[in-house]
């Protein structure tokens, strides 16, 4: 093997000690480092500059210009990019199921909000006389129930099925679990807390502690007409529903 040629960067330790070993070996000498060191000035240079224009830029106000002749401007971009990431955003969240039942309560959300643009505007204000909620309500009865140790419980009950007949839930009673004793008082208020109140004796029929459901009976005359109780099978998503009843009862 023959040493056509000997290259090295330009220090002065190289020349001397090759012409010794190597005699007229062609020393070629590499001053890449030398541009390595130049372009890094450069650029530190160009960097330092960039910095100081970018200072004496002025600062603009965050947020929509606030000037008199831009007030009716349309939205921002900003804004509206915003909004539309909020909107994408909602509609991930809603529509990512995983189960037939999160499609199922979905697709009845769905219906309900198509149908309630469908219906006309409801009007505000009183129930009208003689419709179903004002017969709903003047079938309700609150509860006022003494039990046999001598604690007072408070709830809800309506006329359902046949005149005289109210019913109520196992809990109202005391009587949900499978040891609770009958009530020694049951007081069914009619008109509660308005004008013709009217407080008559209960009597206690049966219970279904399964379904948490009870049974009263009242004797008295001049009751209200009971509401009529259908098979849930009959009932339809999006259809209109009434809540009665005694909040703190």
């Amino acid at each position: 093997m023959a040493v056509r040629g000997i290259t090295t960067d330009a220090a002065a330790l190289y020349p001397e000690p090759i012409a010794q070993v190597f005699g007229a070996v062609p020393h070629q000498i590499c001053e890449f480092h030398v541009i390595k060191e130049l372009t890094k000035a450069v650029l530190r240079t160009v960097a330092k500059v960039r910095k100081q224009l970018a200072g004496q830029k002025p600062s603009l106000p965050r947020g929509r210009p606030s000037s008199r002749d831009d007030r009716l401007l349309p939205s921002t971009s900003n804004a509206v990019e915003r909004d539309n990431r909020r909107y994408r955003k909602m509609q991930k969240t809603v529509y990512r199921v995983r189960s037939q039942e999160h499609i199922s309560n979905r697709i009845a959300l769905d219906m309900l909000r198509e149908a309630r643009k469908l219906q006309p505007p409801r009007s505000e204000g009183r129930i009208n006389p003689g419709s179903d909620a004002t017969v709903s309500k003047k079938a309700m009865v609150y509860l006022r129930v003494t039990l046999s140790d001598s604690r007072v419980l408070q709830g809800t009950g309506f006329f359902g099925a046949e005149p005289g007949l109210v019913l109520t839930n196992a809990h109202v009673l005391g009587m949900l679990r499978a040891n609770g004793r009958p009530p020694t008082k049951i007081d069914v208020v009619l008109n509660c807390g308005e004008t013709g109140e009217k407080i008559l004796p209960g009597q206690l029929v049966g219970v279904d502690q399964a379904s948490d459901l009870a049974l009263l009976c009242l004797t008295a005359k001049d009751l209200p007409e009971p509401l009529k109780v259908a098979p849930a099978k009959d009932l339809q998503e999006t259809e209109g529903v009434f809540i009665f009843g005694f909040p703190f009862g």
